[in-house]
């Protein structure tokens, strides 16, 4: 049964929206400072983080083919992370569609705004506190019968505005 799990987001990676913006390392950008600002402002009342996890059955077909449970998949880089697994736990996050919607209003306002309302979403999917707090639980609850371990994450961002992540986290038998 999946579980639901909602957070909130007091303060915003300031350091992750930088680098999301590629400005990894850099400690100050002409006029970026006061714009990160406002645009932190814009977005805080917007946050709506929750994540979804469950575990499903894996099953490896012919070649490089995964049933999921849920859906088939043929994808070399999903088939070398996953295999010797036999169930993965699947999990989601998101900081809500508001999110998205004020960087669609954005991008016809000030698409200066807009970028960075978008590294600000994204940085907050990433590594929003109901992130790190649910799924490390969850992993260690999923792995600790003899014989079980997490492997290596696999994401990918879906959502453009949110960056809703999706983990495929194995767990060999």
């Amino acid at each position: 049964m999946p579980m639901v799990l909602t957070g909130k987001i007091d303060k915003l990676d300031i350091k992750e929206t930088m680098r999301y913006l590629g400005y990894a390392g850099v400690k100050s950008a002409d006029g970026l400072d006061g714009l990160i600002a406002e645009c932190e402002g814009l977005i805080q009342p917007v946050l709506a983080p929750k994540a979804v996890y469950d575990v499903f059955p894996l099953t490896h077909g012919e070649g490089e083919a995964l049933d999921l449970g849920f859906a088939r998949v043929n994808s070399h880089p999903i088939f070398l992370n996953l295999n010797g697994c036999k169930k993965i736990a699947l999990f989601a996050a998101t900081v809500g569609a508001g999110v998205d919607r004020l960087i669609l209003k954005y991008n016809r306002l000030s698409p200066a705004r807009a970028v960075v309302l978008q590294a600000m979403g994204a940085a907050a999917a990433e590594h929003q506190p109901c992130s790190a707090h649910i799924l490390s639980p969850c992993l260690c609850f999923l792995s600790v019968s003899p014989g079980r371990y997490a492997t290596p994450r696999y994401s990918s961002s879906v959502s453009p505005g949110s960056a809703m992540i999706s983990s495929a986290t194995s767990l060999p038998t």
